[in-house]
């Protein structure tokens, strides 16, 4: 009986084990309820990472992309200080993105 009940626990851990790792990919590239197109004209994305004179990051920082002549965006900078802001379109120049 105490073989079965190993045997039991064992198929059970693996079964588990297996779909972990095969969901793995869909929870890290998110939905797929989006087509292929949805972003399609969203432009480059912005993205980098708030630090202080010594290197060291700088989390919940303010990071503003001012768009000349047409107002701002504003995110905030994560726990590793990294931000990233959306694409604004193709008729946006990244010549006209000011980020500071």
């Amino acid at each position: 009986m105490k073989l079965l009940c190993d045997f039991a626990a064992f198929f059970v851990a693996a079964v588990l084990s297996l779909l972990m790792v095969n969901l793995t990919p869909v929870w890290s590239g998110g939905s797929d309820d989006e087509g292929p197109d949805a972003h399609q004209d969203d432009g480059p994305s912005y993205f980098g990472f708030v630090k202080d004179a010594s290197g060291k990051a700088i989390p919940d920082a303010k990071v503003t992309a001012e768009i000349k002549g047409r107002g701002s965006v504003i995110t905030r900078s994560n726990a590793t200080g990294a931000y990233k802001l959306p694409g604004f379109g193709k008729e946006i120049s990244p010549n006209n993105v000011i980020i500071s």
